[in-house]
C-alpha cells in the first residue's frame, strides 16, 4: 500500500457532508467530474502540490470553517435522537453550556434557524439516521 500517494475523488454526486467526510478521510482533492477541464486540471495540480483543495463546484458549499467538527457531528446525532441539551451534556460528559455552543455552531454551519431544521438537513444529506 502507498499511504503517501494523494487521493483524488472525482464525482458528480457529492453533498457537502460527503465532501467533508472525504476530506476528513485524507482526500487531497474532491473534483466535480462535470467541471470544465481547466478547473479539473487546476484542482489536481493544486492538490498534487500538497494543498488540499476542492473544485469550485464543491468549494462554494462551504469554507473550511463551515465543516462540522467530530464533536459537532456527535451532538447532531444526539439531536437527531431527540435528546435535549441536558441529555446530550450528560451523554458526552460536558456541561450544558458547552452543548449550547455546539448547537449554535451547528445551526450556523448548516444555515438553519432551529434544531428541527438542522436534523432535517442532516437526514436529507445522510449525516444522521
Amino acid at each position: 500500500m502507498h499511504a503517501d500517494l494523494p487521493v483524488f475523488i472525482v464525482t458528480a454526486h457529492a453533498t457537502p457532508f460527503w465532501v467533508q467526510k472525504a476530506m476528513e478521510a485524507g482526500a487531497k482533492a474532491v473534483i466535480n467530474k462535470e467541471a470544465p477541464l481547466s478547473q479539473i486540471v487546476l484542482t489536481l495540480r493544486t492538490a498534487a502540490a500538497g494543498i488540499t483543495t476542492l473544485s469550485p463546484d464543491y468549494a462554494r458549499f462551504f469554507h473550511k470553517d463551515d465543516l462540522l467538527t467530530p464533536k459537532e457531528m456527535e451532538v447532531l446525532a444526539l439531536m437527531a435522537e431527540g435528546k435535549t441539551n441536558d441529555e446530550i451534556a450528560a451523554a458526552l460528559h460536558v456541561v450544558t453550556g458547552t452543548v449550547g455552543v455546539h448547537v449554535s455552531k451547528i445551526l450556523a454551519k448548516l444555515q438553519v434557524q432551529n434544531r428541527t431544521q438542522a436534523v432535517n438537513v442532516a437526514r436529507a444529506n445522510g449525516m444522521v439516521r
